[in-house]
């Protein structure tokens, strides 16, 4: 009898070691696909219409996309922490500004009308007019500007400072109104409206933008999202009016 039960002990446990083979169709079924969900993720320039903080916040965010693309394609990234985090912040002297109603001039103004880098108005006394050489080459187009020692863009690399007030320039050379931030959306509000009405609520879509700022978000940022939010299949439709390499959001989304 002890013979008997130890036999039939011997097969339970031989038996329950087989359950996983015997059952791989149980164990080991393949996962059921999720569910396709399709998104469209509109993407433009975001070219802000006039130019004040957020119009700088946004065409920094730009350039800066725009550098590091560069480097990539180039194949330079390893120069991009180098670049960014070093080079350009080791030139911070104080606040940019240039007279406001001649941003692009030659030469300095008794009682210019100064502005700094985010399109606010500058009324302290404390600064100096700084003439740039204009005997380097691709030097000669710059504009020369005003310095102040303190005030808000301190802590800000001049680099960054020097590219809004040009930026800031040519915004008043077209009367501080760039049309290409209302085509955009016009553009955006058009392609939504067929999508809604072809697909329905069987598609998602969303909006980014390469110059991101408030209320225009990173399209980077944006396709991460979708894709937390359950898309699985994305599609980039790129409204941007040109491209090249340097400039082609798909090459930026994994």
């Amino acid at each position: 009898m002890a013979i008997r039960r130890l036999v039939k002990l011997t097969i339970l446990i031989l038996l329950l070691s087989l359950i996983p083979v015997l059952l791989p169709s149980q164990a080991a079924a393949p996962l059921e696909p999720p569910d396709k969900k399709v998104g469209v993720l509109l993407i433009g320039y975001g070219e802000p219409e006039s130019y004040d903080a957020d119009a700088y916040v946004g065409w920094k965010n730009f350039l800066q996309n725009y550098m590091e693309s560069g480097m990539k394609l180039m194949q330079v990234s390893f120069a991009l922490s180098l670049v960014g985090d070093k080079l350009i912040p080791l030139a911070d002297f104080g606040t940019l500004l240039v007279d406001k109603d001649d941003p692009f001039a030659k030469e300095a103004k008794k009682h210019p009308q100064l502005i700094d880098a985010w399109g606010r108005p500058y009324e302290g006394k404390n600064y100096r007019w700084v003439s740039l050489p204009e005997d380097i080459p691709m030097m000669e187009d710059l504009s020369s500007l005003y310095l102040a020692p303190g005030g808000p863009g301190r802590g800000e690399p001049d680099f960054w400072e020097y590219l809004g007030l040009q930026t800031y320039g040519y915004y008043q050379k077209m009367g501080n109104y760039n049309p290409g931030e209302k085509r955009e959306l016009r553009i955006m509000d058009e392609v939504e409206e067929k999508l809604k009405e072809r697909y329905g609520d069987n598609i998602v879509t969303h909006r980014g933008f390469g110059a991101a700022r408030p209320g225009f978000p990173d399209f980077r940022d944006v396709a991460v999202k979708m894709v937390e939010e359950g898309v699985t299949d994305l599609v980039l439709a790129e409204a941007y009016i040109c491209q090249s390499d340097f400039e082609h959001p798909a090459g930026e989304v994994e």
